[in-house]
């Protein structure tokens, strides 16, 4: 695509999100269409923010590709802010559908009815993450990698990622002995079959040579029959050969002439379209380079041109306030600082009531919605009255989120600056000088500022020296006591958080780095993106959101949830301001459905340091009375500093499993000793840290309910595929391997069926064994068949119902589904008692 195109899709992009930002301030306008949305239901408001999350989503891949092959760097600016502020509105949209979801308190929202009515593929909902999160950040990522190898080379004497050791299914247990006579058997059988087919070619030879002889003796066949058979191969090839050279003429004859068209390039669309994407990149940083070359001597140059009137502009409004306070005082300013004070407006005082409001809806993901309030007061009154249940239902709108404003300004900007900006002449994409000079203006307004600030200060002190001399001219005066300052309590120390901040204050971050990576808490992880979490969309979630257990979710879900509270505020610091905080979350399911790969791809993502805080990774390091201390905070203060991080936690049931670390009797080297200092150093996060805690658990329900409840914002349950994940699992994979699919021979829809209750893991781990490199070469003599997958796919892990059931009550527990469905249950009780009581009653008045 040409310049013109991205720049025809970035301004379809802001008319669209310009819509949108009228359309999210319609709802508290009288409509044509109906009730104000003052009047709105859960489900109306719920189909609001679901069209609205779409829109979104549209917006998003529109801005993210134009903002990736833009070459303008002032254009790239702009689309970077407009872009950051889109992909906090979709975070914040999707708290708010989480809030409205039918199914309370759920973080899977289920969206395909919505889609149906729109006409829509499911692929829509699917995020990317957006590549400048590596891409902007390539000089630090780049250092970080640097020092990350030089440890791993310094300690380990390799610089290779880390890979997790897994156990191998497939691995026999053998004895020396019986390894030795199985090879042996082998040996032989190998021996038999070439003697075999040694004396089966033989006897073929004899068998030949016999009839040969016999045609002979009779007559059928020439004597020189090889000479014959030769010649005849030698005329049938000469013949094709010259055949082929006359056509070779004859076509590059034709096209000598422009009689006949050349032939075309074998061209690969991927990879011409990876060559224009990397020459694309080239001209952004030859423009970029070039840009901040421009801004340093723009810089000279408008300190040069502008600088003198600015200089007596300054001077001239400074001077005007020294006369007008005179004349309405009488007498001159004490300080020269109150001149900035003077349009100073008085702060307004907050109730304490306004200021725990704001910092419950920041903690939990924006503003408190009144629904909430009405919903409450609903409950508080008396049970069984229609009217106050209606009222229960009805949601009120809470007004457009403060990120309309910055979008509004955003449309406006462009509006005005680019929208209709004539660029003929500008091919290569170069800056504009003129707007390279509003951005330097500033800048150099803020330095003469400084210089005029200090002349002035000199000036009104002579001024008011000179005006003292002549007032009090001969009499020998007492100078205004200077105000000493109260002599208040001594500064006291900052407290420090926990006793490991004393133990390693004195050291760098380079260093507590190098002691990180040599004990291998900090790792180098496997490059996984996010698309490595195959599976599909949900295209039934809707009918199944009402069931009496929670439906599991989609795979696709999950790789939407994890971008949106994880990958997105980690890689953004406007987007970890402005979205719902999530600083820790917790991934819990079967062994073998992905939840490493997740923590790794949201590493891998967004260029964040890893920190293994596994129980199995820290066993018998750092012991002690303060070892387990000086190591939480080593991690939280690199990953606080250098951030993003991920500070991942494997099995974490194990540090949250209700004991205490110090009891006695426990093992003082065992994970439970991180609990108490993990807690506390959670707290100490804020939106200004872009760091996440990401708990994986096989065995969540052998954990402390409260304790992970209480510590892990969110949580995901990560189940076995479904028959459509299934499905595209063992297609990919094996496509993957290097092997295919024949319909006659195999049927994938059979594997998907049989492989039902197997992980992905045990997918991947038995097409690997299948297809290994001596099977693909035979894929063209025997084709695959089903019963070649089913011996290695029994020897993997599988999820029993028992085990799915202790994952489907640990899901209703921390999700507090639990606690909804025996409030429910109790308040059905209540009704039918008392439809029971109301019917006798009814009966003892008739009688």
């Amino acid at each position: 695509m040409s310049h013109i195109a991205y720049d025809i899709q970035w301004q379809d992009a802001m008319a669209e999100l310009l819509e949108q930002v009228q359309v999210e301030q319609l709802p508290g306008e009288p409509t044509d269409r109906g009730p104000q949305a003052q009047a709105w239901t859960q489900y109306e408001w719920f189909q609001h923010y679901a069209c609205l999350y779409i829109k979104y989503l549209q917006i998003y891949r529109k801005l993210e590709e134009s903002y990736d092959q833009i070459v303008q760097p002032q254009k790239r600016r702009h689309i970077k802010q407009v872009l950051e502020s889109t992909m906090a509105r979709i975070c914040q949209i999707k708290s708010e559908l989480v809030f409205f979801n039918p199914r309370p308190k759920s973080d899977y929202v289920h969206l395909d009815d919505v889609l149906v009515d729109l006409k829509l593929n499911p692929d829509i909902l699917e995020i990317s993450v957006p590549k400048f999160f590596l891409e902007d950040n390539r000089d630090e990522l780049d250092r970080r990698t640097q020092l990350l190898n030089g440890c791993l080379l310094q300690f380990q004497g390799v610089d290779d990622p880390d890979v997790e050791s897994k156990e191998d299914p497939f691995a026999m247990d053998f004895s020396f002995d019986v390894a030795v006579r199985l090879i042996q058997k082998n040996e032989r059988g190998r021996q038999g079959r070439n003697r075999g087919l040694l004396v089966y070619s033989y006897r073929r030879m004899v068998m030949r040579r016999d009839e040969k002889a016999k045609r002979i003796a009779e007559g059928r066949a020439p004597p020189n029959e090889r000479e014959f058979a030769a010649t005849m191969i030698q005329k049938r090839w000469r013949g094709f050969t010259a055949k082929e050279i006359v056509n070779r003429l004859r076509n590059e004859e034709l096209i000598f002439l422009g009689m006949a068209a050349p032939p075309p390039k074998a061209v690969d669309p991927l990879k011409e379209a990876d060559n224009i994407r990397l020459l694309r990149k080239k001209y952004q940083q030859d423009n970029e380079k070039e840009y901040q070359q421009a801004l340093i001597d723009l810089k000279d140059v408008v300190r040069t041109e502008e600088g003198p009137d600015m200089r007596e502009r300054m001077l001239d409004d400074r001077r005007n306030w020294f006369i007008e306070y005179q004349e309405q005082t009488g007498s001159l300013p004490e300080e020269y600082d109150e001149y900035y004070k003077k349009d100073e407006k008085p702060p307004t005082a907050e109730t304490p009531v306004e200021e725990d409001s704001k910092k419950d809806a920041k903690k939990k993901g924006g503003a408190k919605t009144p629904a909430k309030a009405n919903a409450k007061a609903g409950k508080k009154g008396g049970k069984g009255k229609k009217d106050e249940a209606e009222e229960e239902d009805v949601m009120v709108w809470k007004g457009p989120s403060t990120l309309i404003t910055d979008i509004q300004k955003y449309t406006d900007v462009y509006s005005n600056v680019w929208e209709n900006r004539d660029e003929a002449d500008n091919f290569l994409q170069k800056h504009d000088v003129e707007l390279a000079k509003d951005v330097v203006r500033p800048s150099v307004d803020d330095e003469i500022r400084v210089t005029v600030d200090e002349m002035l200060k000199v000036e009104l002190e002579n001024i008011k020296a000179t005006f003292e001399e002549k007032g009090k001219k001969g009499k020998k005066k007492k100078g205004k006591k200077k105000a000493k300052k109260k002599k208040g309590k001594k500064d006291k120390k900052k407290k420090k958080c926990c006793a490991g901040e004393s133990l390693v204050a004195s050291r760098s971050t380079d260093d507590l780095t190098a002691e990180l990576v040599k004990e291998k808490v900090l790792k180098k992880v496997v490059p996984t993106r996010i698309r490595d979490f195959m599976g599909s969309f949900n295209f039934m979630g809707s009918l199944y959101q009402n069931a009496e257990f929670l439906p599991d979710p989609a795979m696709a879900q999950i790789r939407q949830l994890m971008v949106e509270y994880v990958i997105l505020p980690l890689g953004s610091a406007f987007v970890r301001k402005n979205a719902p905080i999530v600083n820790s979350i917790l991934l819990y399911g079967p062994k073998g459905t992905g939840k490493t790969l997740l923590a790794r791809a949201v590493a891998t993502e967004t260029g964040a340091h890893f920190f293994d805080l596994s129980p199995s990774n820290i066993e018998g390091k750092y012991g002690g009375k303060n070892g387990a201390t000086m190591l939480v905070h080593m991690i939280f203060r690199i990953a606080m500093e250098q951030g993003p991080a991920v500070i991942y936690i494997d099995d974490c049931e194990k540090v949250f499993s209700g004991a205490a670390g110090k009891k006695k009797g426990s093992d003082s080297a065992g994970a439970t000793r991180f609990k108490k200092d993990l807690i506390a150093h959670k707290k100490l996060l804020t939106d200004e840290h872009r760091v996440i805690i990401i708990g994986c658990s096989s065995s969540p329900f052998d954990g402390s309910m409260s304790e992970l409840r209480s510590f892990f914002d969110k949580s995901v349950f990560l189940p076995y595929p479904s028959y459509s994940s299934r499905l595209m699992l063992w297609n990919d994979i094996v496509a993957e391997c290097g092997g295919k699919f024949e319909e006659s021979k195999l049927s994938i829809s059979n594997l998907a069926h049989l492989s039902e209750g197997y992980t992905a893991g045990s997918i991947i781990q038995t097409v690997k064994q299948v297809l290994t490199s001596r099977r693909v070469e035979q894929l063209a003599k025997r084709p695959l068949t089903v019963s070649e997958f089913l011996n290695p796919l029994s020897r993997t892990a599988y999820t029993y119902q028992q085990d799915y059931i202790k994952f489907r009550d640990f899901t209703d527990d921390i999700t507090g589904e639990k606690e909804r469905k025996a409030k429910l249950k109790a308040e059905a009780e209540g009704e039918a008692v008392g439809a029971a009581v109301g019917t006798t009653c009814t009966g003892c008045r008739l009688d």
